[in-house]
């Protein structure tokens, strides 16, 4: 209000987050003498390459111990293998990429294909925690997204997503994509169906839908409000980690299998117009917390399953509470 000068500080966190929209405001300004808003800029690491250059080459903003680190270079080199290239760049550098810039590099997605594993081949990884997922992106009157996925928590706070199958439907109705649900399910014996909640309101009214329900041991209810849907970009960008760093796992080793993954691996490089197996992978990642509770490890003594049934209904409901 008349001289006085306001103060605004914060990190950025998407390209087009408040101080986007200020510095849009500060360009505008044709006198430099009296701009709206002077933009001043702390990266955390201000010379070197975090992953590639030795420690005596990096150079920090607060190269001391603080408070909850001893070691603020290693901790760094750890956030950076945490969150990938682009939400470092954003968070820690200030540097959020280009509007519109793609999601993932084809350099990284020909490390997250597995050329000896076919379609619905599991990772032979020997983890015990794993849950495995069909998660669903609904859409009866169009496209219709639906990927299996093993959750294997060999790393809990970064789990790996080991995708068995990819299926693009479309206007395939309800009954015909309750249809689907049920063949993948027989097939695979998930212990979760993951799925939007508004469109769950939708495919409960089907009558084939308590029979589905009745093959699952959880439903998860994704709920959109003030998450990908309205927000899609900044969704998918929380898996641009699993991509760089080869925690999507895709079969690649036959036609089959390559038709199958080049869908999601299209969809995530922008090339598809259509992105619903993108949000029902992302459904997967934004629950992954409770999703290792699913898993047949965090529960005692599983009674036998039918023959040929696997990990499913018929196991015990006993929960054993595990302590994060």
């Amino acid at each position: 209000v008349g001289d006085g000068k306001a103060l605004v500080i914060g990190q950025r966190v998407h390209p087009r987050d408040l101080y986007a929209r200020m510095l849009e405001e500060a360009e505008e300004d044709d006198d430099e003498d009296n701009r709206t808003w002077w933009h001043e800029v702390y990266p955390a690491v201000l010379s070197g390459d975090l992953l590639s250059d030795p420690d005596d080459q990096i150079k920090l903003l607060w190269p001391e111990p603080r408070r909850g680190t001893q070691n603020p270079l290693r901790w760094l080199k750890a956030q950076r293998r945490r969150l990938g290239l682009a939400q470092f760049q954003t968070y820690f550098q200030q540097m959020p990429p280009a509007e519109g810039a793609a999601m993932v590099r084809e350099s990284w997605i020909m490390e997250c294909l597995d050329h000896d594993r076919g379609l619905g081949q599991p990772v032979n990884d020997h983890v015990l925690t794993k849950t495995r997922v069909i998660s669903v992106d609904p859409s009866p009157s169009r496209y219709a997204g639906i990927v299996v996925c093993d959750v294997s928590f060999q790393d809990l706070a970064a789990p790996h997503f080991q995708f068995l199958d990819i299926r693009r439907e479309f206007d395939i109705g309800t009954d015909g994509l309750l249809s689907v649900l049920m063949d993948l399910q027989m097939r695979y014996h998930a212990t979760c169906l993951v799925v939007e909640m508004n469109s769950l309101k939708l495919i409960q009214r089907d009558a084939v839908w308590d029979a589905l329900r009745a093959l699952f041991r959880y439903v998860v209810k994704h709920d959109p409000t003030m998450k990908s849907k309205e927000h899609r970009e900044l969704g998918f960008w929380t898996m641009q980690s699993a991509w760089e760093f080869g925690r999507i796992r895709l079969p690649y080793k036959d036609e089959a299998a390559q038709e199958a993954s080049n869908i999601l691996i299209r969809e995530a490089l922008g090339q598809l117009p259509t992105d619903d197996c993108l949000h029902a992978a992302w459904f997967i990642h934004y629950n992954q917390g409770s999703l290792r509770y699913y898993s047949p490890e965090a529960f005692d003594e599983p009674y036998a399953a039918p023959k040929g049934m696997g990990w499913g209904p018929a196991f015990g409901k006993k929960e054993k509470v595990l302590v994060a």
